[in-house]
């Protein structure tokens, strides 16, 4: 291939190599599961752990930024970039509350939904799980930017009828 000739763009199925499809008993994934539509299985490394033997802290933001962009990328978004769109999105805030140690070796679900869709922000909900237990929760605010003006800008309306594809879902009352 020569520096002239361009690969192919990318479709939504080149996407889906690493996504599972939503479990269909929850229960067995872990409390909270049943919210989410957007599953992705990441193998835990041994590189990943720190001196004390279990998952670094920072590992788990980079799990939580796996499913993130796994997210904008079915719903089109890698697309933008590649074609220099006016509208991308930044990350303006996140939290992660760490509810139990994770250790190697191991399995890790990063669990994605879309809580909110605002006039220039989502809200994305987020939860890792292993084993059957609860690992941590996040939540973040990412935002649509004019890619000239690094300002606020509306979420654009194809975006946002595909992330409402991923709205999680109300636990059921009980």
């Amino acid at each position: 291939m020569t520096t002239s000739e361009t690969l192919p763009p990318y479709t939504a199925d080149d996407l889906l190599i690493d996504t599972v499809p939503p479990p269909t008993d929850p229960a067995v994934i872990g409390p909270g599961a049943g919210r989410f539509r957007l599953w992705i299985p990441e193998r835990i490394r041994f590189g990943e752990t720190d001196m004390l033997g279990h998952v670094n802290n920072a590992v788990y933001a980079r799990w939580l930024e796996l499913g993130r962009t796994r997210l904008f990328d079915l719903c089109g978004l890698a697309t933008r970039y590649d074609q220099d769109a006016p509208t991308v999105m930044v990350q303006a805030e996140l939290r992660i509350g760490y509810k139990a140690e994770l250790r190697y070796p191991g399995l890790v679900m990063i669990a994605t939904g879309v809580q909110r869709i605002g006039r220039s922000s989502i809200a994305i909900p987020q939860a890792l799980y292993a084993g059957g237990v609860l690992i941590a929760d996040s939540d973040s605010i990412c935002v649509a930017i004019d890619r000239d003006s690094r300002r606020p800008a509306e979420v654009p309306a194809d975006l946002r009828r595909a992330l409402e594809r991923y709205a999680t879902r109300e636990p059921a009352a009980g």
